[in-house]
């Protein structure tokens, strides 16, 4: 005769079985985690679009699975590190505990949660692996690393360019497909990790502007010519393709960023000068005005921007001076009294 207890456990675990094979929304919410929501009726669409030039970094997991529900946390904070960059990668979840799922997984060969598997652009429907490859997920303070040498090899042309620049012409930052571009930012930073995500923070706008790394190591002269010292690095330098004429400045020279997020100082720099540089147009300059009202360390960007906002005057005072001022061969009468107005102002605010 079977004890009370014996039948409580077997009523246990039939209802744990059932709860396990039944529909659960899982560990993630596409709309809080930045995470897309994988399922039967959907991945095959997603992960398989042979026109996107998204891959896809996908977590398979058991809702019920201890260590799944302890990794969750770590997924959705890397989904939400690289928001920004979700026109190249993409962050995904398939729960394998919902019934629906499970043959799918079986398909995929996952034996394991989590398992942490990155599809590559147009990966061919090709079970199990599809092309595939496994990450190991003991290792996931790595994984952004590990993507962005991914992003940086593939050379592929509608993502941005992670390689460092290595030219000593500053006017080739634009390349030949992107002379019609007005501006540049070039990133210098020691730590290629760093320089990479602020350019993959940058990648939605890949078609508006350009971003590029170097460093010391990598680009020694170009730092000598700009007149880089180590005060300056971490650093920015921003290039204007006025005319087909190259214009360039070091707009945070000197910036203190001791305990400061290098990655976030110098993106709030960037999204400052588009909101406000001339040329600009309107989606660049709403989209970068939201990230600004969000960003952090505002104290210390406010002060980089009055520093970004005198060297935008003296550069408008040397094209002005340089450029506007000699196309009038000759200068007489009003025109005359208005330029020796203009300059006897500007000597009384500018030392």
């Amino acid at each position: 005769m079977m004890s009370i207890q014996f039948v409580i456990l077997l009523l246990v675990g039939e209802i744990y079985k059932l709860e396990a094979k039944s529909f659960h929304p899982g560990l993630y919410q596409a709309d809080k985690h930045y995470i897309t929501i994988l399922n039967n009726d959907n991945y095959r669409q997603v992960l398989f679009d042979q026109k996107s030039d998204v891959m896809y970094f996908v977590e398979f997991y058991a809702h019920w699975c201890g260590t799944c529900k302890r990794y969750a946390p770590a997924w959705i904070n890397l989904a939400s590190e690289a928001k920004s960059w979700q026109k190249v990668v993409k962050f995904a979840a398939m729960n394998c505990g919902d019934s629906q799922n499970s043959p799918v997984c079986g398909q995929f060969e996952i034996d394991m949660y989590p398992t942490v598997r990155l599809f590559p652009v147009r990966a061919r429907f090709n079970p199990p692996l599809h092309g595939a490859r496994d990450f190991d997920t003991d290792k996931k303070s790595s994984f952004l690393s590990e993507l962005l040498t991914e992003i940086q090899n593939s050379n592929n042309p509608s993502w941005p360019n992670l390689k460092p620049f290595k030219s000593q012409n500053l006017s080739e930052i634009f390349g030949s497909e992107e002379k019609k571009k007005n501006f540049a930012f070039l990133i210098l930073e020691d730590d290629a990790v760093i320089a990479k995500k602020i350019i993959m923070d940058f990648s939605e706008f890949l078609d508006d502007f350009v971003v590029r790394r170097t460093s010391w190591s990598e680009n020694s002269e170009l730092m000598k010519s700009l007149k880089v010292d180590n005060s300056s690095i971490p650093g920015l330098v921003v290039i204007e393709n006025i005319n087909s004429r190259i214009f360039y400045r070091l707009i945070n020279r000197n910036l203190n960023l001791q305990n400061k997020d290098t990655r976030d100082i110098l993106g709030s720099l960037i999204k400052e000068y588009m909101q406000t540089a001339p040329y600009v147009n309107h989606k660049i300059a709403t989209t970068t005005k939201a990230l600004v009202e969000s960003t952090k360390n505002t104290e210390q960007v406010a002060k980089s921007v009055a520093k970004m906002s005198m060297q935008d005057l003296e550069t408008g005072l040397h094209l002005m001076i340089r450029n506007e001022i000699p196309h009038s061969s000759i200068i007489l009468g009003e025109e005359l009294y208005a330029l020796r107005r203009w300059i006897r102002t500007l000597a009384l605010v500018s030392a």
